[in-house]
């Protein structure tokens, strides 16, 4: 917010018509868009591979074009200056939606909805407060929840917890205020049904017990 007027100085303003030209990087970037937008697709097992690979291609290639032979290659321009005007009208709509809001804010705060505001806001922090201690904290799937299920990734990770101790552990550490409190007889009895008592419940296929003195 501090550079930005010292930035805007030292920018030569824009040529008329301007606005109606691309730069070969913005036609660049507007193909690595849909690059990445495929990608996401690829990674969620919702599409093949070569696509994301074959656009790759065509932004290089169109990129190259643009900077070595200087010029755009035809249908690389055509679509890049279309991906360019549909996020030009995307941030434009959104724009507008930030002013209403911010406006609808501004009125909210006036008059007489300013003390009717700040009795719903309370409300709300208490509904929040009363419903917080239904959350789960942490990963609830095993494996990785960015990866589908059908993953090879989610299939190996389910398999070897499954089969072995696995990566999925539950770790336990039990200590005394002294040193030899963890040799007494009673505690390593208390520990071992301990053990014994999560072996049996389900999911769990084995257990490992460490002693550190």
């Amino acid at each position: 917010m501090t550079l930005h007027p010292i930035i805007l100085s030292l920018t030569p303003p824009p040529e008329p018509g301007a606005h109606l030209r691309r730069t070969p990087l913005e036609r660049f970037m507007s193909w690595m868009m849909m690059v990445a937008i495929t990608w996401l697709f690829w990674l969620y097992d919702f599409i093949p591979g070569w696509p994301v690979a074959g656009l790759l291609v065509v932004a290089c290639i169109g990129l190259l074009a643009d900077l070595l032979g200087g010029t755009a290659l035809p249908v690389y321009a055509d679509v890049g200056l279309a991906i360019s005007r549909f996020t030009d009208a995307f941030g434009t709509f959104f724009g507008r939606v930030y002013v209403g809001i911010e406006t609808s804010l501004i009125w909210m705060a006036q008059s007489w909805r300013r003390p009717v505001m700040a009795a719903g806001l309370v409300s709300l922090l208490v509904f929040g407060l009363y419903f917080q201690h239904q959350l789960k904290v942490g990963d609830m799937t095993p494996g990785a929840a960015l990866l589908y299920p059908g993953h090879p990734y989610n299939v190996a990770f389910s398999k070897v917890n499954e089969k072995f101790v696995g990566s999925s552990q539950l770790v336990v550490i039990a200590e005394g205020k002294k040193p030899e409190a963890i040799k007494d007889a009673k505690t390593l009895n208390d520990i071992d049904l301990f053990q014994r008592y999560m072996e049996q419940g389900p999911g769990a296929p084995g257990s490992s017990r460490r002693r550190h003195c």
